[in-house]
């Protein structure tokens, strides 16, 4: 039985469709496979394979499907695959050398709402299975808004309860006594993280952070010093925004996205993204609104 084939038997017990493809860091003979083949991996070439690993969720004309994009020399793996909730956690390997411990990442692959998706999962949370991952993914303040509202453990992976509503990767952490200025308040802006489709919030207040310009080759945003270098034919080009990128945002209303169900909040809102740019596969991903 193949490793390639239990991936996609795996994945397909959740109900789900996966493609694997041989994404080489240089060129790859048959010669050098057999060579390296059981053969222990100096550590900087074992981080860059992990670094050019990618686990996305991309869309054919039979729907969506998982497409993981690796090196041949990492190792993937499926651990506690939980069919009835629809969630797997994937185990990405490269064997090391025996005085450095081997190097690994996780993505938790899995169904929420409306779509499939994947979540990076911190290295140093060390997870092992779903659940852990799950954990892993909840920032410091969501933690700590569960014990300020006294939130059972049990409802940890509630969407809503006392301590924050979730939607995909937010968490809106309730700031009732929070006192905005009116004139700084704006309507339908966006939070999103890298190229991740936005979500919609029906009124936005944000403190501090930093004004950037994005466009869709620049997801991330680029400060001014670095948009001014940029050849004139590129900076005249259409659809350039102005956005602020890692500030504190509060947002009230309804929250729209379009895989997910929208959400109404009351009162003020605390936006806390998770944990997942912590992971090495996101760690250049920022925070936009």
């Amino acid at each position: 039985m193949s490793a390639e084939w239990e991936l996609e038997h795996e994945f397909k017990r959740i109900g789900a469709r996966v493609h694997k493809t041989d994404a080489s860091i240089g060129r790859i003979d048959r010669r050098q496979m057999r060579e390296w083949r059981g053969r222990p991996i100096d550590a900087d070439v074992s981080l860059a394979l992990l670094e050019s690993l990618r686990v996305d969720v991309r869309r054919d004309e039979a729907g969506a499907y998982f497409d993981v994009r690796c090196d041949p020399r990492v190792e993937l793996r499926v651990i506690d695959p939980q069919h009835a909730d629809r969630h797997l956690l994937l185990s990405a390997e490269v064997p090391q050398s025996r005085d450095v411990s081997q190097t690994r990442s996780t993505f938790l692959c899995g169904h929420d709402e409306k779509s499939w998706f994947v979540a990076a999962i911190p290295e140093s949370a060390d997870a092992q299975d779903v659940q852990s991952a799950k954990d892993a993914l909840k920032p410091d303040a969501v933690w700590d808004a569960m014990r300020e509202h006294g939130v059972s453990f049990d409802e940890r992976d509630s969407r809503k309860n006392a301590a924050f509503v979730r939607q995909g990767e937010w968490f809106f952490i309730p700031r009732p006594t929070l006192r905005v200025d009116r004139g700084q308040v704006r309507r339908d802006g966006r939070i999103q993280r890298g190229a991740g489709r936005a979500h919609v919030c029906q009124f936005i207040f944000e403190i501090d952070g930093e004004e950037v310009f994005v466009h869709a080759d620049f997801p991330d945003g680029l400060t001014d010093e670095e948009y001014w270098t940029l050849p004139r034919k590129d900076r005249v080009r259409l659809g350039w925004e102005r956005r602020r990128r890692d500030a504190h945002v509060y947002v009230k209303g309804n929250i729209r996205h379009p895989d997910h169900k929208t959400v109404f909040l009351m009162d003020w809102h605390e936006v806390i993204p998770n944990t997942e740019q912590q992971a090495r596969a996101m760690s250049r991903v920022a925070f936009l609104d």
